[in-house]
């Protein structure tokens, strides 16, 4: 579920990316990465964050899993899809 997350993320970084050279915006799509990254790092990991019972002693393990999934994949995703958005605009500038 994480990895469908993370991969809606991307698409919709693509959509922003596409949308802001499509109508000549004045908003710097390394802003858009900067809010993704730190969204990776605070705001996505809550989401999917189980219910912590207070009745039984409870492993951390799972929480650890989903905090490095979006730090990793979901970073990583992140930067991938800003590297091959500028290098494939520079490139298409070059020809």
């Amino acid at each position: 579920m994480i990895l469908v997350f993370i991969s809606f993320i991307s698409g919709m970084q693509v959509l922003i990316y596409f949308l802001i050279d499509k109508l000549k915006l004045n908003i710097s799509k390394f802003l858009v990465l900067a809010l993704i990254l730190i969204s990776n790092f605070v705001v996505f990991p809550h989401i999917f964050v189980p219910k912590i019972e207070t009745v039984r002693a409870n492993c951390g393990m799972p929480i650890l899993g989903i905090y490095l999934g979006f730090w990793i994949f979901g970073n990583l995703a992140a930067l991938g899809t800003y590297v091959v958005w500028i290098t494939n605009i520079s490139f298409k500038n070059k020809i």
